[in-house]
């Protein structure tokens, strides 16, 4: 796509962290094969939760780019019982509804839409998630009927 598009990466081993940040018109279908050959090589890497910050993005990632993701992460994961937290950072509320649905793709992860990137740390840091949300206040809410999408 561009010279300029990237792909950053961070570990911290400390809090068990991922954050995956693609930035300016990487095609979707590069970020799903090096985000599947990050998790590959890390050790154990469903111990950790995940931060995919969007908020830089400039392209599309495709619900086949995604479904490449989901596979390469299920075969990674087979066999092993897990649970993990995944924060989703867009630039607005509203935003998140250009992605393909995610969470259905990855059933052992809980899956939470943000803006603000450090609200999307403390989620993941917090001893109570579901407090933690609900300290934030409310959000637009989404529907999906078929292809239609409603912003309630």
């Amino acid at each position: 796509m561009t010279s300029r598009a990237k792909f950053n990466l961070h570990v911290n081993d400390e809090h068990r962290l991922l954050v995956l940040r693609p930035i300016g018109a990487m095609a979707g279908s590069e970020i799903a094969s090096r985000t599947v050959e990050f998790y590959r090589s890390l050790d154990a890497p469903w111990t950790y939760n995940r931060i995919v910050d969007f908020r830089r993005y400039d392209a599309y990632v495709s619900r086949e780019d995604l479904d490449f993701i989901a596979a390469g992460w299920a075969d990674i994961t087979a066999g092993v019982q897990y649970r993990a937290y995944v924060a989703m950072v867009v630039r607005e509320a509203y935003e998140k509804l250009r992605l393909p649905e995610v969470s259905q793709r990855f059933p052992n992860e809980t899956i939470c839409y943000f803006s603000d990137y450090h609200e999307a740390v403390g989620w993941l840091q917090a001893v109570d998630q579901t407090r933690y949300l609900a300290n934030l206040g409310a959000l637009p809410l989404r529907a999906r009927d078929g292809e239609t999408i409603t912003i309630q």
